[in-house]
């Protein structure tokens, strides 16, 4: 069973980026660190409460069922998960990597609080290594892009071909989505890491 990995819907946390990679984060290829200007750098821009709060009130916000987002709230509720932007956490790489995730190119990050300055450390530039073709082309949405194609997220993943991948983006997909294994999301929900949404895909792919 696989997981979709990505943010949530609701967003706290506002990166820009100030000097970022020269090349793609979702092609699979190692980058080459003696061409980038390293660290990079991205600023964030983070509410002192959640957005959430001050647009709906703590009443609608139970009755609707997000008041475990609202647990994040406190001292430091950052996200430790940026899908768009592949910044993650060291706390969160560190939970993949005992899972025994190996493909992962960890790139140095200065993260910056843009209202205080605050540089923080703790945060990494993460870069998923090689793609795995594990789509059903012929049961899932496609349509040309070019002389390749764009995935719908609703594609079927073939599960004997993931080859027990743990985490992964797909060949076929142009999406730039993130895959991973139902352990990795089990020891990430166990660790309580903040700002992910996991969606299975039990709805969209069929067990051998």
């Amino acid at each position: 069973m696989y997981y979709c990995l990505c943010n949530p819907g609701a967003m706290t946390t506002y990166v820009e980026s100030i000097n970022e990679t020269q090349d793609s984060l979702i092609r699979g290829r190692k980058i080459d660190e003696d061409y980038e200007d390293l660290p990079y750098v991205y600023t964030y821009d983070e509410p002192d409460d959640h957005p959430l709060l001050n647009i709906m009130g703590n009443d609608t916000i139970e009755k609707i069922g997000l008041s475990g987002l609202l647990e994040e709230c406190g001292e430091d509720h950052l996200w430790e998960f940026f899908e768009t932007e592949c910044i993650m956490s060291k706390k969160m790489y560190t939970v993949l990597r005992d899972c025994g995730v190996d493909n992962i190119q960890v790139l140095p990050l200065q993260f910056i609080n843009k209202n205080t300055n605050e540089v923080r450390k703790d945060y990494i530039v993460f870069n998923i290594l090689g793609l795995v073709s594990c789509t059903r082309k012929s049961e899932s949405g496609t349509l040309p892009f070019g002389e390749d194609f764009y995935e719908f997220a609703g594609s079927l993943i073939d599960p004997k071909k993931t080859n027990g991948a743990l985490i992964f983006r797909k060949e076929i997909s142009r999406g730039g989505g993130i895959f991973i294994h139902e352990k990795v999301a089990d020891a990430l929900k166990e660790h309580n890491i903040k700002g992910i949404n996991l969606i299975p895909t039990r709805k969209w792919q069929r067990e051998p």
